[in-house]
């Protein structure tokens, strides 16, 4: 393992940055149904294998072999027993689920070493936040030009709902990628010294907030609002004020005025007028939804997270160990909760569950030492940032769903939570600028 070339991990580091751009691309394919997108991110994960396991960090590379054992055995013991349980059972779909799961897992732990590694750049903060600015410009060209010719999927089914996901396939996924990527853009525009770019940027990111209040969808939407607001508290705090808290309060303002005539504002019902019978249509589901607080925050998730307990009382101990797999032990359709974290518990059961968590639980331990030890270095316009994009991250993930089992959000989230490790790292605190030498006398641990 140790003859493992140097230069091999760089370039697989290079492409894992690069990884970042071609995202909308691959959810594009996706959306065409080519294959292309799911070959790619199951390639994606073979690497971060490779990675991890021949990194020249022995801390990591042990820690991580050991890992991998581990969660193969798991998932091993795991297909065995939903084909042993489970009736009927489609081992594709099982499969895919399981593969899906382990994306977020797998990139995590990469990215918290790649952008780790990366930091050793001077300019490596740009370098990141460009590749994600350039994968959410290219989700709002789509955007616009699904607009512009009206060829744009419906974010909902229902009628009486507004709002399109261009040409990508899941609404809910496309608003929680644009939720966590809005954030780093609007970092990105704010890290700009050059007055006409950040102004080019700006530009951007107003297209970039249409395009999130034309899903319809309240996670773009309250992402917006919230990261807008952050940003215009943040820019008293730059060099830029003036240019900062503009970019940040004309689109506050302009969002809010757009508000009642947008698609977002017809499914709040806040639109200033609409016919009778779909704001009555409306106004009768709003009802029946606001009768209990509970099913409210469920979205009316309650009676799928309910039928999948009763699953799981009904479930034979090996599975409720090892998980009951995709939608529980269903009779006709598999359907999940949509809410991530529990989908997680029911589906790989409560080792599962803990073995999946390991590799969090060791960023959230890490991340709580280094801001005890670097509390005025860590609180930073960046780390406040980049904490809010991953808050929305897993706030999205434990209300809506579609974020821990999506590779398309989940490596977006998985890239923010890298992103905040290395900001908050005390090595990186400590460094002096330009210093390149620095990571390959850390290579010991970190």
């Amino acid at each position: 393992m140790r003859s493992f070339h140097s230069k091999t991990i760089q370039q697989l580091e290079s492409i894992f940055i690069l990884f970042i751009v071609i995202q909308p691309v691959l959810d594009l394919f996706a959306f065409l149904n080519w294959p292309i997108s799911e070959l790619v991110r199951i390639l994606a994960i073979a690497l971060g294998v490779v990675y991890l396991s021949f990194h020249p960090n022995e801390r990591i590379q042990s820690a991580t072999i050991i890992y991998h054992i581990v969660l193969f055995i798991y998932i091993g013991c795991h297909f065995f027993v939903s084909y042993l349980f489970k009736q009927p059972v489609s081992l594709t779909i099982e499969l895919t689920h399981i593969v899906k799961s382990i994306f977020f897992i797998e990139l995590f732990m990469v990215y918290l070493s790649v952008i780790y590694s990366l930091s050793r750049q001077r300019n490596w903060q740009n370098l990141l936040l460009r590749n994600v600015t350039i994968s959410m410009t290219i989700i709002s060209l789509v955007m616009v030009l699904a607009e512009l010719t009206n060829t744009g999927k419906r974010s909902y089914d229902m009628l009486a709902k507004a709002g399109h996901s261009g040409w990508f396939f899941s609404a809910n996924e496309l608003s929680a990628i644009m939720a966590i990527g809005f954030g780093l853009t609007l970092l990105y525009v704010f890290r700009q010294k050059n007055i006409q770019r950040k102004l080019l940027l700006g530009l951007l990111l107003a297209i970039l907030t249409w395009a999130m209040m034309t899903i319809g969808t309240k996670v773009s939407f309250g992402a917006a609002l919230i990261f807008l607001v952050v940003g215009l508290v943040s820019s008293f705090f730059q060099k830029q004020k003036v240019l900062s808290s503009s970019i940040s309060g004309i689109l506050l303002i302009a969002c809010l005025i757009w508000l009642p005539f947008s698609p977002i504002g017809q499914n709040l019902h806040l639109t200033l007028g609409s016919s009778s019978s779909q704001s009555t249509e409306a106004d009768n589901q709003v009802t029946e939804e606001t009768e209990a607080g509970f099913n409210r925050v469920l979205s009316g998730r309650s009676e799928f997270l309910a039928e999948t307990i009763e699953q799981y009382e009904d479930a034979p101990l090996a599975q409720k160990w090892l998980g009951m797999g995709y939608g529980g032990n269903y009779t006709a359709q598999p359907k999940l909760i949509e809410m991530d974290f529990i989908d997680w518990f029911f589906g790989f059961g409560i080792i599962g569950f803990l073995i999946l968590h390991i590799p969090i639980l060791y960023f959230v331990v890490k991340l709580i030492t280094y801001v005890l030890q670097e509390k005025k270095r860590v609180l930073t316009i960046p780390v406040v940032m980049i904490t809010v994009c991953i808050g929305i991250g897993f706030g999205a993930a434990l209300v809506a769903g579609h974020v821990l089992s999506s590779p398309a959000v989940s490596i977006y989230l998985a890239l923010a939570m890298g992103y905040l490790y290395t900001l908050s790292h005390p090595n990186i605190n400590q460094r002096k600028v330009g210093d390149h030498e620095i990571y390959r006398r850390e290579n010991v641990g970190h």
